[in-house]
């Protein structure tokens, strides 16, 4: 076998093995931020004033912390959901709320 074909091998055996795992892990990552936002807005009483700014695997094995604000409030509310995948179903570990009171003069 020459060089060339080893390289296409790997490649595609690399290939194979790959896109399936990311393929999953952007399902999860969708799975994790609609759960958050359907817990926002069941908490907040809306859906539309959610902004999601991030959405990251931890490095412990099925944890996903997806954080973002809700502009509806003045100021608007940081939050930080923290999910854990079992059973292929998202469930909240924890939900952390934050509101930076404005100080007066």
């Amino acid at each position: 076998m020459t060089f060339s074909r080893l390289c296409r091998l790997f490649l595609l055996t690399f290939g194979l093995f790959c896109f399936p795992v990311r393929a999953s892990t952007d399902n999860y990552a969708q799975q994790a931020q609609q759960t958050c936002q359907t817990l926002l807005a069941y908490r907040t009483g809306s859906l539309l004033d959610i902004q999601v700014t991030e959405v990251k695997p931890l490095a412990v094995q099925y944890k996903w912390l997806v954080t973002g604000e809700v502009k509806k409030q003045k100021p608007a509310v940081t939050f930080a959901c923290l999910l854990v995948l079992k059973e292929n179903k998202m469930e909240l570990e924890k939900l952390e709320l934050f509101q930076v009171k404005q100080q007066t003069k």
